[in-house]
């Protein structure tokens, strides 16, 4: 009659191991991915929030049960622990959303953690819609553009510019203006669009997005100085102490507003003032991806002037954003230039496990060129 009881106890000795070795531990990308399905298929959303709830729980103890760089974790191999939650909360706050609760879904869509994640902006615009918020739904039309989700930020758009069609003339709030400021941009009328970033700035002067706006439109009609006068303004406000709600989306476009006044430095030969704003683009980058374009752009220069080492440094630092294959298209060449084969060939074997056949491509294109061998 004792053997049942001494089995428990053996089972409960052998509990924390249970993960490591996989025995009673599920899979947490299958679970995962589970989950996803059952959203997709439009099944039932009231399981979606229980699995989700379920499945941070499980990541939890997973995380405690195999720390990094543990056997079991090398064994499991869930991936990105904290990317796996992220879209469970995802998950969840499409659901409520779904459901109509959309109170709950905008305190999980607007958890700082998802600051940079451009489905839960693209969630928070559509939930902004459905309140009738038609301003706060802008701002993350403009967060999406950022980004870099265009084909999100194309999604809010309809929906805005019919809200902002039933607007009467006078109504007067900073991203409704820069939204209609972009569509007369859009049919080439820049005078009315000026006359709205005007009026945006002077609703909320402490703003960025309408001083670079104008710089743009300055400089793609041959006014540089004024463009640079836009820009320079943008970096006071920068510069200053302030508070307001779009502080945070402020902090991605500055790094923009640097890399484009260096631009505008280096076409007026101010290389030193160039490359100094260029520097403060990389440095003041929030968003990892941003970063890694801001340095990949600054690899294109240096590689334009012929700076093949300070180019390649550049890209190296683009290249730490995974998946991202263009600084190592760079690169292969960049070595291939400078005498360097057998970097190049690291380089093409990097960029074939992202994109086998560009990395092929390129390996032909530098053999014919005597390039490499």
């Amino acid at each position: 009659m004792y053997r049942p009881l001494s089995l428990l106890f053996l089972v409960m000795a052998l509990a924390p191991l249970a993960g490591c070795g996989g025995l009673f531990y599920p899979s947490i990308a299958a679970d995962y991915q589970r989950t996803l399905q059952i959203y997709e298929a439009g099944g039932s959303y009231e399981r979606v929030i229980r699995d989700c709830n379920k499945g941070r729980r499980d990541i939890a103890a997973f995380a405690r049960r195999c720390p990094e760089g543990s056997p079991c974790r090398q064994k499991e191999n869930p991936g990105d622990l904290n990317l796996l939650t992220s879209r469970y909360d995802y998950l969840e706050a499409a659901s409520c959303y779904r459901l109509g609760r959309l109170g709950t879904a905008w305190v999980l869509a607007a958890k700082p953690e998802h600051e940079y994640d451009p489905a839960m902006h693209k969630l928070l615009g559509s939930i902004h819609i459905a309140r009738g918020e038609s301003e706060k739904a802008a701002r993350e039309y403009f967060y999406l553009l950022l980004l870099g989700d265009g084909e999100s930020a194309a999604v809010l758009l309809p929906s805005l510019e019919a809200d902002l069609d039933r607007k009467p003339l006078s109504y007067q709030t900073p991203h409704l203006l820069n939204l209609r400021a972009a569509r007369y941009e859009r049919i080439n009328d820049t005078q009315a669009a000026l006359r709205d970033y005007a009026a945006s700035i002077s609703v909320e002067p402490r703003q960025i997005h309408a001083y670079r706006q104008r710089a743009r439109i300055f400089s793609d009609g041959g006014m540089p100085e004024k463009a640079l006068a836009e820009l320079n303004t943008a970096v006071f406000i920068d510069g200053r102490k302030k508070a307001y709600s779009d502080t945070r989306m402020d902090e991605l476009q500055i790094a923009a507003v640097y890399f484009e006044r260096g631009r505008l430095r280096l076409a007026t030969s101010n290389v030193d003032g160039a490359m100094a704003d260029f520097a403060a683009a990389a440095r003041k980058s929030k968003d990892p991806r941003q970063a890694a374009r801001v340095n990949f752009e600054i690899g294109q220069i240096h590689e334009s002037t012929g700076n093949l080492d300070l180019a390649i440094a550049s890209y190296k630092k683009a290249a730490d954003l995974p998946g991202f294959g263009d600084p190592w298209y760079r690169m292969a060449i960049c070595y291939a230039q400078n005498s360097m084969p057998r970097e190049s060939k690291d380089a093409l074997v990097t960029l074939a496990r992202i994109d086998r056949e560009k990395s092929e491509t390129l390996a032909q294109s530098l053999k014919e060129m005597e390039l490499l061998k």
